[in-house]
């Protein structure tokens, strides 16, 4: 389970500042690496996948779709994430406070470690990913060195 302080601006124009809950379940975990990376089971190769993409409009899909699946509140000690027909994370959705986490996940690669490793109960690290990237951009490199060869 992962729990963020979040500073945003309320409904009412009042900036304020709350903890938020997110979790995947191990089924929701499978779940989401089988939808968007499909061979790949581990973390590791999730952030790698996503670097080598360089398509942020699937990136960007990704992002949110972690947000929204792993939300949810902590109502009499029990982590929520639907109550009656309502999805509370379409409730979040529309929130500043969402606003503020996708837009931080999205520009910062430590709170992105953090976040997955807090919504996974993972171990990724600052390196894992720095590392991942650094595989990407040579592999990237070593393809396009291959196809001015070719030419």
């Amino acid at each position: 389970m992962y729990k963020t302080q979040i500073t945003f601006v309320n409904d009412d124009g009042v900036t304020e500042t709350k903890g938020f809950y997110f979790n995947l379940t191990p089924a929701e975990a499978i779940e989401f690496n089988y939808r968007y990376i499909r061979q790949n089971t581990n973390y590791d190769n999730y952030i790698k996948a996503l670097v080598d993409s360089n398509d942020y409009s699937t990136i960007t899909t990704i992002i949110k779709e972690l947000i929204l699946t792993s939300y949810g509140e902590k109502i009499n000690g029990r982590f929520i994430k639907k109550l009656g027909d309502y999805r509370l994370a379409d409730f979040f959705a529309a929130s500043d406070a969402y606003s503020v986490l996708f837009t931080d996940l999205m520009t910062n690669t430590n709170s992105l470690v953090a976040f997955i490793n807090g919504i996974t109960n993972g171990k990724l690290s600052k390196e894992d990913v720095e590392k991942a990237i650094q595989e990407a951009t040579d592999m990237t490199g070593k393809q396009n060195n291959a196809e001015s060869a070719d030419s």
